[in-house]
């Protein structure tokens, strides 16, 4: 603390730590409300765009199911006593107007009637089959590969006056739900997926994942994260931050309507935060020149207080020693070190108008001459000295005019003593 001993160093001290002290505590502030509002804002933003997205996909898979709903509704695929020549005939049709991989019809458990050769001979053992005759409603079934083709079935019930006599079932290209897959581009490296009620990823921009189903409990396995996947394959709708590929991810969810599907997106958050972190970290450079420049500044405000105090507090030292001589440098201007000054050099100057009356005076009264007229330019506390000289003076004079008396009686009594010894 021997370096905080003069004024100028504790108002240096003093200033630059509370101005460091408001520059981070604001530097922080600012910090931790971008990542909070970033967070809050992106998080939002991944809630609506899941669900934008959602809709989107629906109605994209809302186009094939139309396709097969209007196919079923002729009556040469309702009617049983139809020739399957004719059938087979408007199959045909239908896959020239529209990309089928192949189109094919099956009877109540699952077995093909007639269709194009490479489609299966049964769908008893598949899972849109199963829903098929669970709901009596078309089935968008899960995608598959199959002959190295990603394909995607869609079947719908054939009736006839309420009873179901078979089903109708087309496959088509899993190209046209990667083509609304591949127009979600979330930042520079975010991707989505569709999982099913497992949590097995059924769509996705890159087939590969298809092929391999993966499940994203297994692939991000974590209490936490499992939390999330629950909540999204219950069908609600929302965001999170969540760990994945060992960094934090914002992630979106929604249902896909008409479906048990569920749209999942994410997107790393370092993407979005390298933006926010130039900007805090060329805030913290401003910061820093900022305060270089309010470290200068005080410096020189620190020394042009210090200064005249130093110099008023060396005169202060010399008048205790006493020295009335030593000039006051007055550093000029109406603030207090100016009035200090001032106030110290009229001090002195009056100290120094003050003892010249004393030892004018009292040289004076050394040399006898007691008629001297003390000076009445003594003020304040100092008027008591005046009336000290004034009562020195007067008592001087009257013990003087005593002594000239009793000399005067001494000399009469002398000259009579004399004129007796005379006689």
């Amino acid at each position: 603390m021997k370096k905080l001993n003069s004024i100028r160093h504790k108002i240096i001290f003093y200033v630059m730590a509370v101005a460091i002290l408001l520059a981070v505590l604001i530097t922080v502030n600012m910090a931790v409300g971008s990542v909070i509002s970033t967070n809050r804002i992106l998080l939002e933003n991944m809630q609506i765009t899941a669900r934008i997205a959602s809709r989107s996909i629906s109605s994209g898979l809302h186009l094939l199911t139309e396709q097969m709903y209007h196919l079923s509704s002729e009556d040469i695929f309702r009617d049983p006593a139809a020739d399957v020549a004719q059938k087979s005939t408007r199959m045909e049709e239908m896959k020239q107007q529209v990309e089928f991989v192949w189109l094919a019809a099956y009877d109540p458990d699952g077995n093909k009637l007639y269709g194009d050769a490479i489609s299966p001979d049964s769908i008893g053992d598949t899972q849109y089959y199963s829903y098929l005759k669970q709901t009596g409603n078309i089935v968008i079934g899960e995608p598959y590969q199959e002959n190295n083709t990603m394909q995607l079935c869609v079947g719908v019930t054939l009736k006839d006056g309420g009873t179901v006599t078979g089903y109708l079932v087309g496959s088509y290209k899993y190209d046209l739900l990667n083509d609304v897959m591949s127009l979600l581009i979330l930042g520079n490296t975010g991707s989505a997926c569709i999982l099913n009620e497992d949590g097995v990823v059924i769509g996705a921009g890159d087939n590969h994942d298809l092929a391999v189903r993966q499940n994203v409990y297994d692939v991000y396995s974590s209490q936490k994260n499992a939390a999330v996947f629950d909540r999204a394959l219950a069908f609600q709708t929302g965001s999170a931050l969540m760990r994945m590929h060992h960094t934090q991810h914002y992630v979106g969810y929604a249902p896909i309507p008409g479906t048990n599907w569920t749209l999942f997106m994410d997107v790393p958050q370092w993407e979005y935060m390298d933006n926010m972190l130039i900007s805090i970290v060329v805030s913290i450079l401003l910061t820093v020149l900022l305060l270089c420049g309010a470290a200068a500044v005080i410096v020189r405000v620190s020394r042009k207080i210090s200064d005249p105090l130093s110099a008023a507090t060396r005169r202060l030292q010399a008048l205790a020693e006493g020295d009335l001589t030593q000039e006051v440098v007055q550093p000029g201007g109406n603030d207090e070190t100016g009035v200090l000054t001032e106030a110290l050099a009229r001090t002195i100057s009056s100290l120094n108008g003050y003892i010249r009356n004393i030892r004018r005076c009292l040289g004076a009264l050394a040399e006898g001459d007691y008629t001297l007229e003390i000076p009445e330019d003594f003020h304040g506390d100092f008027a008591s000295i005046h009336i000290s000289l004034c009562h020195i003076t007067e008592a001087l004079n009257r013990t003087m005019l005593q002594m000239n008396r009793s000399a005067a009686g001494v000399n009469e009594n002398s000259g009579g003593v004399s004129e007796c010894a005379r006689q």
